[in-house]
């Protein structure tokens, strides 16, 4: 890999059979680049066939979103999605039956197995568990829940642990909870056709390690793959991806070291900054489109040492910046806030930004209870569905009313016979081309009832705690 070469978030690169690295700051104009970079290959590539696309991965569903919108009449050969969606439907899915245990059996029970969820570790989940290894000694179970939630796989020379991501919740009382137990707990699901959104990573792994062949089909299917937001990837889908690489595909990574905040999850910047390919080509994008030079030059000073040093494209935006340096005491830095507005004439609304879901509840002054944790304490299968369409509620709300569908039908999980399981009662059938129709009727019907009969209180207390 050579010197970084700077250009302009509307520069289209002329080799596009070569993978690269773009380093990228905030503002800088990174998903506008992405799209004009998908839409450069789509129309100059000659490795793209009738039956090959251009995949394009984003962290979140939201961004996936948007990169689709912005792609628009470009989608029919560009697969958008998160990771994770990325490699359940191209690799769990259809391979994850390959995979067996020391007895010889399944890991997995994909008669039963209809996508992937969060890691929620219920009462009676619990009970099996501790029945199962035998540790029943071990008495607390809010702190046994609080570890069995946090436990991840790590990548370790290319074995896995599975552990919790804070170690000391492996202490209870005088006792430690045994990684050897753990797979247990994760059997305890499989068995059931259930796997974890960390499961998916674990099982592509695996399943592309021990039967390398996919990654020459995988790589035939997406000759060309561009990850926005690489920054939060972590070591597994690094590991991932160069394999894909390596067996062909064009790989192109974006991101800001920077701007790497998932390190709870295994994410490292040094991932990023050191990733590296055979002749893959680096880029910056120093331009920042969004901020006036007073917050790009506090940018940075903030990021001193890094390579990237931005420019700020507003010359005629001076605006001044006013920094409070303030203790744990939130009412005092508030009404500081609110004295300096006066100060400055300022009356228009204002957005307040912070660090986390406590700081918020105090600004509000509003005690919540998590309506959540109670409602999966008592029932976890309708709690999923119930924070399901409350979270579909809010996308169309937010006017993504597609997502808000997609979000209902990954609710509605079936049977092998295509029964819908709890907490639908009876031996309800539905196919897949249903769950569509199904889905659109609850979403009309919940928000229907919600704008006839709604408490706006309750609604701002469940998004607080989602």
């Amino acid at each position: 890999m050579g010197e970084s070469i700077t250009i302009m978030s509307d520069d289209r690169l002329e080799d596009i059979e070569s993978p690269f690295k773009v380093i990228a700051g905030p503002g800088a104009g990174k998903t506008h680049w992405l799209v004009e970079h998908i839409k450069n290959v789509f129309h100059n590539s000659t490795k793209l066939s009738n039956i090959s696309k251009i995949s394009c991965i984003t962290y979140t569903t939201v961004g996936a979103e948007e990169v689709q919108h912005r792609l628009k009449n470009n989608l029919d050969k560009v697969d958008v999605s998160t990771i994770h969606s990325f490699l359940y439907s191209n690799i769990v899915k259809p391979y994850v039956h390959l995979l067996k245990g020391e007895s010889g059996r399944r890991l997995v029970n994909i008669d039963e197995m209809d996508g992937h969820s969060e890691n929620v570790a219920t009462k009676g989940k619990i009970y099996k568990w501790q029945t199962e290894v035998s540790n029943g000694y071990i008495r607390d179970q809010k702190k046994i829940k609080k570890c069995l939630e946090n436990i991840d796989w790590v990548l370790d020379n290319g074995s896995f642990i599975l552990k919790p991501r804070k170690e000391y919740l492996r202490r209870v009382g005088t006792y430690y909870i045994k990684l050897e137990d753990l797979l247990t707990y994760k059997q305890i699901f499989w068995d059931e056709g259930t796997i974890h959104h960390e499961d998916v990573l674990y099982f592509s792994y695996r399943i592309l390690n021990e039967f390398p062949l996919i990654l020459d089909h995988l790589s035939a299917k997406y000759p060309y793959m561009f990850i926005d937001e690489f920054q939060d990837t972590n070591p597994i889908q690094s590991e991932i991806i160069k394999w894909l690489g390596n067996a062909g595909t064009i790989i192109g990574v974006i991101g800001d070291p920077a701007q790497s905040i998932y390190s709870f999850q295994g994410a490292s910047r040094s991932d990023f900054v050191n990733f590296c390919l055979p002749n893959l080509k680096e880029y910056q994008i120093e331009n920042n489109r969004r901020s006036g030079q007073a917050i790009v030059g506090i940018l940075n000073h903030l990021r001193q040492g890094d390579s990237l040093a931005q420019r700020s494209t507003h010359n005629q935006s001076n605006n001044p910046i006013y920094y409070f340096e303030c203790a744990d005491e939130i009412t005092k830095t508030l009404l500081d806030f609110h004295n300096l507005r006066q100060e400055l004439g300022l009356e228009n609304d204002y957005c307040i930004l912070t660090r986390n879901n406590g700081s918020v509840k105090k600004l509000r002054n509003i005690e919540v209870t998590n309506v959540w944790t109670s409602l999966n304490e008592a029932d976890s299968d309708r709690e999923r569905l119930l924070k399901s369409l409350f979270t579909a509620y809010m996308l169309v709300e937010d006017g993504r009313n597609e997502l808000a569908v997609k979000e209902v039908i990954r609710s509605l999980r079936t049977d092998k016979n295509n029964i819908l399981k709890s907490p639908f009662r009876g031996t309800q059938f539905i196919n897949p081309l249903s769950k569509r129709s199904l889905a659109v009727d609850m979403l009309e019907f919940l928000m229907n009832e919600i704008k006839q009969s709604v408490d706006f209180t309750l609604l701002s207390i469940l998004s607080n705690t989602l």
